[in-house]
């Protein structure tokens, strides 16, 4: 929600799709109402996967905030729909995402604030790189990365 407030101030028609539910869902719109974020922050609740897939389809950006992943399998789902991603680089996302291709890996909220608006000053070249990173990828070549993942951890 942070992030959102910052980006609304360079880009005020920029809207923060939040999917699905959980645990936080109250908390992330009690703080989405104290930032006056409005109709800028947008909660979908539970989705189907078409409704999904034709939001981050039409997206310019994914924003991916988590702290621990086990791999970033939606990051990869937004690149193969050529929407990039800015996020932590904690383990899992730090895989998904080739720098400066399919998005940008951040170390702390002030580095994700500037990668988002980075690319959503330019948008296109991350759409084109992302659609290429997507095509590196393939159920194959997944569970050879998740080998690679575990045998590091051996």
């Amino acid at each position: 929600m942070f992030l959102l407030k910052e980006v609304i101030s360079e880009f005020p028609n920029a809207k923060l799709y939040v999917a699905g539910t959980g645990p936080e869902i109250e908390k992330l719109n009690e703080l989405s109402h104290k930032l006056k974020l409005g109709n800028n922050a947008i909660f979908t609740g539970k989705l189907s996967d078409e409704k999904l897939a034709e939001i981050v389809s039409s997206s310019w950006l994914n924003v991916y905030t988590s702290v621990s992943e086990g791999f970033g399998l939606s990051i990869l789902e937004a690149s193969a729909s050529g929407t990039p991603t800015v996020a932590y680089n904690v383990p899992g996302v730090a895989d998904a995402i080739e720098d400066g291709l399919n998005g940008i890996k951040t170390k702390n909220r002030e580095q994700l604030v500037k990668a988002a608006i980075n690319i959503l000053k330019d948008p296109e070249p991350w759409w084109q790189n992302s659609l290429k990173v997507a095509e590196k990828y393939s159920w194959e070549r997944t569970a050879e990365l998740w080998k690679s993942l575990f045998n590091r951890l051996s």
